[in-house]
């Protein structure tokens, strides 16, 4: 037996698509239209409070989510300019979907990537830096581990270090793991560790016991011995 008239949770949906300036939290299971109700709260915001396009951002985890979600909005808005009455939206629409690119719809890693983009100084990083994906991250680590190699091996400070670790059986593949390790987890590492400061000793009241134990045990020592 089908369904007819509105869903029983219609007054959320009409919430996402009007409550525009308070923030919402949607808990949903999938296939309920969550995505369908996101661009609708995008589309009211273009329209109803004609926010610039670059000012909305949406985020989602998925290269695909968010490639579905950019085009599905465009579609929205494609849908307003062809049939909407009110030319002020028509216009609101249309100069939206012009700039659509400027809209920051895209993954976590994308968003942070776009806003090191736009404001690489205010992070510390230079201006022309590029990212690394999964496998040119991979091929860098290969090269800074054949070079960290290279060092172990020729470095003769090390080679007695070396032989004690391959006779604890603790080989190259083991410190390669290790390094992997190190450099997944690199954002948790000091940048520059700081040695602790040496302790400052003072030996005078050492030597002034030992200067005692020296007179009591050969009454015989001379003064300056």
């Amino acid at each position: 037996m089908s369904r007819t008239g509105p869903p029983t949770d219609q007054s959320a949906r009409d919430d996402i698509a009007t409550l525009l300036d308070q923030n919402l939290f949607v808990e949903a299971g999938a296939g309920t239209g969550k995505t369908t109700a996101l661009i609708g709260r995008m589309v009211a915001m273009v329209l109803d409070r004609a926010m610039p396009i670059e000012s909305i951002v949406a985020i989602t985890f998925t290269e695909r989510a968010a490639s579905e979600l950019r085009d599905r909005f465009r579609l929205s808005l494609e849908h307003v300019v062809r049939t909407e009455a009110d030319g002020n939206r028509r216009d609101l629409a249309e100069r939206a979907l012009t700039d659509v690119d400027l809209a920051a719809i895209s993954t976590l890693h994308g968003f942070a990537r776009r806003i090191l983009t736009e404001h690489p100084l205010e992070a510390g990083l230079p201006p022309a830096f590029d990212l690394l994906d999964e496998v040119s991250s991979r091929l860098a680590f290969d090269d800074r581990w054949s070079e960290l190699r290279v060092r172990l091996l020729d470095d003769p400070d090390l080679s007695h270090t070396l032989l004690l670790a391959a006779d604890l059986d603790i080989t190259l593949d083991h410190l390669r793991q290790l390094a992997a390790r190190l450099d997944e987890r690199w954002d948790l590492l000091d940048p520059e560790p700081v040695a602790p400061p040496e302790p400052t000793v003072d030996f005078r009241p050492l030597i002034g016991a030992l200067d005692a134990i020296t007179v009591h045990g050969r009454p015989d020592a001379l003064p300056d011995d």
